[in-house]
């Protein structure tokens, strides 16, 4: 258990609370809190309203979350030390995530572009759609920014299948690689246009853009198969 997940339990109880009456006061799922307390999640989305929920100071709450995440990847290094330089939002052989459920991958930086961080810890965790049953690897991303809208408006979430090739004119969620070496890639969700040579071609809705990268930047460029609208 992080001190993160500790705190949470801790405060949660004090209130007299279940892992259900915390999850229906911020809007999420029971198993999304039992992941955030036994230390699976670091990084939770809901963290300023789970600390407003349950009378932790922001400041506090925050820095729980900063100190979680940062023991986690640790950890997660100590055991695996070419872990960084590699697609971090893929998951390696089978893993259960409980009854049908997938991690939701990317820390929103936010900008024009949408632009997020794959650092491969989960958010949160989703129910699997059919279409995804079997996947391993499968993820899931918070939409967050308007730079796909009308596609996508902020609070979808979108899934995604990494093991699928992608069709011109799919949405994609795609990762490059961080300018400097070790840290984690940023990635975008974009409309996806194909391999020309070297180059991926991408484009947004809002405003109207289209984005280039050379092929040795690119970690990997995952299709769009679900959406739930928020």
């Amino acid at each position: 258990m992080s001190e993160l997940g500790e705190k949470i339990k801790a405060a949660r109880e004090a209130k007299g609370w279940t892992q259900q009456q915390l999850a229906d006061a911020v809007g999420t799922g029971q198993t999304s809190i039992g992941e955030i307390e036994v230390g699976n999640v670091t990084q939770p989305r809901k963290w300023q309203e789970i600390a407003r929920a349950l009378g932790i100071p922001k400041d506090e709450m925050g820095r729980l979350v900063l100190t979680s995440s940062r023991a986690a990847r640790k950890q997660r290094n100590s055991r695996d030390p070419d872990l960084d330089i590699r697609p971090t939002a893929r998951i390696r052989g089978p893993v259960d995530f409980g009854p049908r459920q997938i991690p939701v991958f990317g820390q929103a930086v936010g900008g024009a572009m949408g632009e997020y961080i794959f650092n491969g810890e989960a958010i949160d965790y989703k129910p699997c759609p059919p279409s995804l049953a079997g996947v391993t690897n499968a993820y899931a991303v918070f939409v967050d920014g308007d730079s796909m809208v009308p596609r996508y408006d902020p609070r979808d979430t979108v899934w995604v299948h990494p093991s699928r090739p992608a069709k011109p004119g799919e949405d994609v969620i795609v990762q490059i690689r961080a300018p400097n070496e070790g840290d984690p890639p940023h990635g975008y969700i974009k409309k996806f246009g194909g391999w020309a040579g070297n180059k991926l071609r991408l484009s947004q809705y809002n405003p109207p853009k289209d984005l280039v990268f050379e092929r040795d930047q690119v970690v990997s460029v995952h299709p769009v198969v679900f959406v739930e609208r928020g």
